[in-house]
């Protein structure tokens, strides 16, 4: 190869070298020039009123879920009707069952001065044996009354022991809630109320005085 072939050999070699050189030098600054910054969210501050909207929102919802979640509670009371328990003979007192259990149990401390009482029994359910109530007649000797003592566990109404609101008259007695019924031509009185674990069905035979069965309850309650 001549010289001169030579010499248009190294200068074509040379401005492929160069061309080369600037074709990378236009794409990295046609790269830079494409990397545009993104635009950085702004930070938004929630105003008190917002934030006061959204609590009141999750306190609504939280109110209403427990109260759906109450109303949606079984009612646990049962009712019983005569064919769902029986009756029959206990030999305690109330007042030996209450010692004997640990338990307050309302009673007539009249065992002494009776000598004892006419009758005791026992309420139990048909299908589990579970004693839900007791009665107690016993007799007071100054009046000649006889005084029926229903005492039915809280959780259970029996539909034979409980006075109708409607023909009831309402009464405080040491300041417990008592409804009461005095029925002059029957000569008998009841009386209805609450304490402790226990609803209390008080009934009287053969009594003439319209105060006598709110007497009996206030002797019955303590002080």
């Amino acid at each position: 190869m001549s010289k001169e072939a030579k010499f248009h050999k190294l200068i074509e070699s040379q401005d492929i070298e160069e061309k080369k050189r600037a074709w990378e030098t236009l794409q990295a600054k046609l790269a830079e020039e494409t990397e545009v910054p993104l635009p950085q969210p702004k930070k938004r501050k929630l105003s008190w009123v917002k934030l006061t909207s959204v609590f009141a929102s999750i306190i609504l919802i939280v109110m209403v879920g427990v109260y759906t979640a109450i109303k949606l509670q079984p009612d646990k009371t049962r009712y019983c009707s005569s064919a769902d328990y029986q009756e029959v003979h206990y030999e305690h007192t109330l007042k030996e069952y209450s010692i004997q259990n640990n338990t307050e149990i309302l009673y007539l401390d009249w065992y002494d001065l009776t000598g004892g009482t006419l009758s005791n029994s026992v309420f139990e359910l048909n299908d589990t044996a579970e004693k839900i109530g007791f009665c107690e007649i016993i007799e007071d000797f100054n009046t000649g009354s006889l005084v029926n003592i229903f005492v039915i566990k809280k959780g259970y109404v029996l539909e034979e022991y409980k006075l109708d609101e409607e023909f009831s008259e309402k009464s405080k007695v040491k300041n417990i809630d008592v409804l009461w019924f005095f029925a002059d031509y029957l000569q008998t009185a009841t009386a209805d109320f609450e304490y402790g674990q226990y609803q209390y069905y008080i009934k009287v035979n053969f009594v003439f005085d319209t105060n006598y069965i709110l007497d009996i309850v206030e002797e019955m309650l303590p002080n």
